[in-house]
């Protein structure tokens, strides 16, 4: 079915009133897949986004993936080959830009099996001003399940998404940052803690020290 603008305008409203809800990163990315669960047919979804603090080219960093959430799946895991090392559909897309739809996933190279009963998958990126920062993925058990019209309203969604997520992520950078700071802090008054509360008095000797924590 195509998207007309009524369509848009109520898929959109719904995705706004679950992601606008909240600043934790995991909760924004459930909201997603919920709300796009009426709108497109799956059996298996995951959205998937990167931590920018890692660089592309760095595939195999434990903390490429900043969150992501996964459905229809047996056992979701975060080290698996296609966010770990960049392989597969959804480390194509996010390593491209470029939306992916595979009608059987048993022929294409680049498929890396993430479930037995998968036939096509369906893999857009989610792109903010800065660039590429995750992936919107839907996979059937169907072969040729996902039409030109899916891709459009999966790319209306990952595209209406960004912003909200940029939020989310910006957030989770400022919890980080005022969690470092605050064990700095711990640390200094522990550092403190173990000096002298004064010079020693020594006949004959003026002392005096200055200690600064680093």
């Amino acid at each position: 079915m195509t998207l007309s603008p009524e369509r848009k305008v109520r898929l959109l409203l719904d995705l706004s009133q679950r992601i606008s809800r909240t600043l934790d990163l995991q909760v924004v990315l459930e909201d997603i897949l919920q709300a796009l669960r009426p709108a497109v047919a799956y059996d298996a979804a995951g959205v998937f986004v990167l931590n920018r603090a890692v660089p592309l080219i760095r595939r195999a960093d434990p903390n490429l993936i900043a969150g992501m959430v996964q459905v229809g799946f047996d056992d979701p895991r975060a080290d698996d080959p296609m966010l770990r090392s960049g392989k597969g559909i959804i480390g194509h897309v996010i390593h491209t830009g470029e939306a992916v739809n595979v009608p059987d996933v048993r022929v294409d190279r680049r498929y890396v099996a993430g479930r037995r009963q998968t036939r096509s998958e369906l893999a857009v990126p989610i792109v903010s001003e800065a660039g590429v920062i995750g992936c919107l993925n839907v996979e059937s058990d169907r072969e040729a399940a996902f039409s030109p019209e899916d891709a459009e309203l999966l790319e209306f969604f990952a595209s209406s998404a960004a912003v909200s997520i940029e939020k989310a992520l910006l957030h989770r950078q400022v919890l980080d940052t005022q969690r470092i700071d605050d064990q700095l802090e711990v640390a200094r008054e522990v550092q403190s803690g173990l000096l002298p509360g004064a010079p020693p008095a020594l006949a004959g000797y003026d002392i005096a020290a200055v200690a600064l924590p680093t």
